[in-house]
């Protein structure tokens, strides 16, 4: 018996299976950046905050799209990081808003410095996503 085609076809596809494990960084990348996206167009539609209850609105929208981008589906462990501290940095740039859109009379300067940070944070995991994902 010729055992020499059977090892040859094993062998071919245990490289197959473990060299096609997982999702090439490219895939995932664009797994993550479709999620953004399409929290950016729920955002979109929401009207510009120009009063407490529009901003409170628009800080659920959000909120809600943090939610949304954590469940992107990613592996690489540079992406879940960037996509947890995406999704940290929006889900803060929401509840600043709201802090600000619920708090009476004049916006406490705590609130506003938080919103401030989590924006600069923002900003930061943007470009990092950016640079990753050429």
């Amino acid at each position: 018996m010729n055992l020499r085609l059977p090892l040859t076809v094993l062998s071919c596809a245990f490289i197959l299976l473990t060299s096609g494990c997982g999702r090439s960084k490219v895939t995932q990348c664009n797994a993550l950046i479709e999620k953004i996206n399409a929290s950016a167009e729920e955002t979109k539609k929401t009207p510009e905050p120009k009063d407490d209850a529009t901003a409170k609105a628009y800080a659920e929208v959000m909120i809600k799209g943090a939610a949304s981008v954590k469940t992107a589906e990613v592996e690489d462990p540079k992406l879940v990081e960037l996509r947890d501290g995406y999704a940290k940095s929006v889900g803060d740039v929401g509840a600043a808003l709201k802090a600000v859109a619920e708090a009476p009379g004049e916006p406490k300067a705590e609130d506003l410095e938080k919103s401030k940070a989590a924006q600069a944070s923002f900003e930061k995991i943007v470009d990092g996503i950016q640079t990753y994902c050429k």
